[in-house]
């Protein structure tokens, strides 16, 4: 049975693991990222600007966190046509 992943890999924030029911402090046979996960390996690929949600995915889910940091922004404008 199962659909025969070897891994899962998360991109982004909030994933589904960290936010099951169970412990907030780390699981227990009983917590639902610990039935659904098992012994699955969980990567996380996690922005580095919200470090205390990217711990809660490594606690709740066994993530190895692979964080990397936001690309800089800034205003893009309009083209002259389109702004008048």
């Amino acid at each position: 049975g199962g659909f025969g992943a070897d891994a899962v890999v998360h991109f982004g924030m909030h994933g589904t693991v960290e936010w099951l029911p169970g412990q907030q402090l780390g699981n227990d046979a009983d917590s639902w990222s610990d039935v659904l996960l098992g012994g699955m390996p969980n990567v996380y690929v996690y922005a580095a600007n919200n470090p205390s949600e990217s711990i809660l995915a490594k606690r709740r889910g066994y993530a190895t966190i692979v964080s990397h940091n936001v690309p800089p922004y800034g205003r893009a404008g309009l083209y002259l046509e389109l702004a008048n």
